[in-house]
């Protein structure tokens, strides 16, 4: 057993504090034996103290439910002797456990001397669970938190509808750019041209008299002046394309490239390099390669710091693209939708696509990652209808995803009892680790069904438009994003440390709160 400065110097937050505080809190610490049984600490009582266990477990108990259980190098007590606030349970031995006692002052003392470890505890205290997962202050961050206006360095070059070819290359050679936008006589763009647009024109056999308006890309992808370089990088991804206009307030103010991106972003950054790639794989097993790349760069996107909302947003349109790849190749003739956490643009590792087929048949899709149902199967039961609350078009006719959507909103308009009969069967589900962020997730969808609003949305989006107090609602919308970052680091570097095992034990708490007054909103209709 290592040494009591050792040992505490490894365990955050003390692991934050200098040599010289950690032996000043050592010999400052009280080390107490609770027996099996023996009550560590009674509900509804300010702790003057916090309790690290060393060796073996305490359990917190409402009456003689036991609710959670604390264990080797984790602690309790922390809320209540620093925010002096009552305990909520009772805390009894497990088994026969060894306590490292803090007194709530000395932590207190070292909170204001140490800043580092003050915000730790404070994030912990508040229940921002996300920024603890940030290093130090990352400049990919900044890069993306950059307005589109700050790239901005050319004023639009334009022409009219009817200018030639031959003058929209000379325009090109004269001002020194790679695109000219099409404008009508109002001053709004209609088109774009880009160097690609000639060759391609020219090797159509067209001569330089040709008209803009019959060689120019239509309708134009644009992007608001004040919108963010991770905004601009989604329409890239979306569109596959590689100059967006610029507007502001409708009106043209200028063009950005995905050079003018690349050039802001650090040098090993290959996600602009995605849409390219995806495009010009030529086979599934190509397709499968980029799948595992892009598994690979989401590694070090999650060493950076991002929440798992801005990762999902990154990487969600560039792995629709590759399945969109995947469906052109297997050449179906059916209507698809995506449905499930994808659905819901949450990403998830590893990358499974939950696929319904509304009609035709998909069965060329064939892949390990591919899970594919027939729309009538899921419509069989209210559950499977719910599920499809969440569904996203990927392919096919677009007028029978259409119907299909109203078909869904119509059907699940006249089951609503029964979706208020899962969503109360749902309420009374015990939440824990393992299924906290499963649970709130249906909980949201079935509650957003109920208000009448059938839309794929995150989950995050959902708890934040549901009608509950807004201290539940921000908590809950930390707790799940917390969880969900979580989830996702476990799988893509296939560990976890103690800070994540007390995130998610305190999101469970979380989440039964959030349960608890859902319930009683219910009750109120």
């Amino acid at each position: 057993m290592l040494p009591p400065v050792e040992y505490i110097a490894r365990i955050k937050p003390f692991s934050l504090l200098t040599d010289e505080e950690v032996e000043e809190l050592v010999s400052k610490m009280h080390v107490s034996l609770y027996k099996t049984g023996k009550t560590v600490f009674k509900r509804n009582k300010v702790l003057d103290r916090i309790y690290l266990v060393r060796d073996g477990e305490i359990g917190l108990f409402d009456g003689d439910d036991l609710v959670e259980v604390v264990g080797k190098n984790e602690f309790t007590g922390l809320i209540s002797a620093i925010k002096k606030e009552k305990t909520e349970f009772e805390a009894r031995a497990i088994t026969d456990t060894i306590c490292f006692e803090f007194k709530a002052k000395d932590v207190q003392d070292f909170m204001e001397r140490n800043e580092e470890f003050a915000e730790f505890v404070n994030k912990l205290l508040t229940m921002r669970f996300s920024e603890l997962f940030r290093g130090e202050e990352d400049e990919l961050i900044n890069v993306f938190s950059k307005k589109v206006s700050e790239i901005l360095s050319k004023r639009p070059v334009t022409c009219s509808p009817d200018s030639t070819m031959e003058e929209v290359v000379r325009l090109m050679s004269d001002e020194n750019v790679g695109s000219v936008v099409v404008t009508n006589p109002r001053g709004n763009p209609i088109g774009i041209i880009t160097h690609t647009d000639v060759v391609r024109s020219l090797a159509r056999g067209l001569d330089l008299s040709t008209k803009a308006e019959s060689i120019m890309s239509h309708p134009v992808k644009a992007v608001d002046v004040s919108a963010s370089l991770l905004d601009a990088y989604i329409k890239f991804i979306e569109n596959a394309v590689n100059h967006l206009a610029v507007a502001e307030d409708g009106k043209l103010v200028g063009v950005v490239t995905i050079k003018d991106l690349i050039r802001k972003f650090e040098p090993q950054t290959s996600l602009l390099n995605y849409p390219k790639l995806v495009k010009k794989a030529e086979n599934p097993e190509r397709v499968r390669e980029l799948l595992q790349e892009v598994v690979s760069s989401m590694k070090n996107m999650a060493r950076s710091g991002l929440s798992y909302e801005v990762i999902s947003s990154i990487y969600v349109p560039i792995l629709d693209q590759i399945l969109r790849k995947l469906v052109e190749g297997a050449d179906l003739d059916a209507t698809v939708t995506i449905i499930g956490s994808f659905g819901r643009r949450e990403v998830r590792v590893p990358i499974r696509y939950d696929l319904a087929v509304i009609e035709g048949d998909a069965s060329g899709l064939a892949y390990d990652f591919v899970s594919i149902r027939r729309y009538t199967d899921l419509a069989e039961s209210v559950e499977g209808l719910t599920a499809l609350a969440d569904s996203r078009y990927i392919h096919g006719d677009g007028a029978r995803y259409v119907s299909f959507r109203e078909e869904l909103e119509e059907r699940l308009e006249r089951l609503k009892g029964d979706v208020a009969k899962l969503l109360k069967s749902l309420l009374s589900q015990r939440i824990t680790i393992e299924n906290c962020d499963e649970v709130v997730c249906r909980a949201a969808r079935l509650y957003a069904i109920l208000q009448g609003d059938f839309t794929s949305k995150s989950t995050v989006e959902r708890i934040g438009e549901m009608d509950l107090s807004e201290d539940v609602i921000e908590s809950a919308v930390e707790a799940y994003s917390a969880v969900r970052m979580i989830r996702l680091r476990r799988e893509l570097f296939e560990k976890s440390d103690k800070v994540d095992e007390v995130i998610l034990k305190k999101s469970v708490g979380i989440f039964r709160q959030f349960q608890e007054e859902l319930s009683r909103r219910m009750k109120s209709w």
